[in-house]
């Protein structure tokens, strides 16, 4: 799996993004929450996810704050912004900057069909109105 582009251009490895999208989901978690439900796809040790989620702080893509024993972990980049900057990142890399290329792309690989072109005319024609 390709690394993430974030907003601020650090790009997030495979488990890091999975520990993004978990604290993105389930919002503070320690890092025992985040193992367990890490544990469910990757059995990894405590360890290895404390020092993943530190990392992410180190990239400021975390924060922590002591909360009794433990950090409690937020983050501080949000999803959609993360979302908009790996698609961004994605036309650029891959599509030389061209959504139709992408958006042909999408309908010749069957994952954009005719009714979710129609739902995408309707935001758009929302958007315009």
């Amino acid at each position: 799996m390709a690394r993430i582009r974030t907003p601020s251009g650090v790009s997030l490895a495979p488990l890091e993004l999975s520990v993004m999208q978990i604290v993105w989901r389930s919002g503070p978690c320690t890092v025992l929450e985040v193992q367990r439900h890490l544990t469910d796809r990757h059995p990894l040790a405590y360890t290895t996810v404390q020092t993943v989620m530190n990392k992410l702080c180190r990239k400021g893509k975390l924060r922590r704050r002591l909360n009794g024993k433990a950090f409690l972990y937020t983050a501080s980049i949000s999803r959609e912004s993360t979302l908009r900057s790996a698609t961004k990142d994605l036309i650029e890399r891959f599509f030389l900057g061209s959504v139709d290329d992408l958006l042909m792309n999408l309908i010749n690989m069957r994952t954009l069909d005719r009714t979710r072109l129609q739902l995408i005319e309707t935001v758009l024609r929302d958007k315009d109105g």
